[in-house]
């Protein structure tokens, strides 16, 4: 676990695209269950939405448009 603001080399050697260090700006969060039949449970779900609100407005991410 890092800091908000701490480089993390989650994403290890990788590729997306023209981008080639995926590590720089892309952004790895762990969610736990026994990853079989366990669903992910509302109280995770709901940390995760309140987490990536947070990172979102701390940081400026705009909103992805497809």
């Amino acid at each position: 676990m890092l800091n908000d603001y701490v480089r993390s080399w989650h994403a290890g050697a990788s590729k997306w695209g023209n981008i080639t260090d995926m590590n720089s700006c892309s952004l790895g969060i762990e969610i736990d269950n026994n990853g079989k039949d366990d669903a992910f449970t509302d109280a995770q779900i709901n940390a995760l939405i309140l987490l990536l609100r947070y990172l979102k407005d701390q940081y400026k991410i705009p909103n992805l448009i497809l």
